[in-house]
């Protein structure tokens, strides 16, 4: 049983890193979104 909840932990603990994983990247591309926007326009308008 004590094997059991060990894994449980793991999954657990992967699952939390992944969400933090989740939020950061969405927060990153929130406050880069007008920079990512402008560099994607000159890179096709420069084609």
């Amino acid at each position: 049983m004590c094997r059991r909840s060990a894994s449980g932990q793991g999954l657990v603990e992967y699952g939390l890193v992944m969400l933090l994983v989740a939020v950061a990247c969405a927060a990153a591309l929130t406050t880069f979104q007008g920079t990512i926007s402008s560099t994607i326009t000159g890179f096709s308008s420069s084609f």
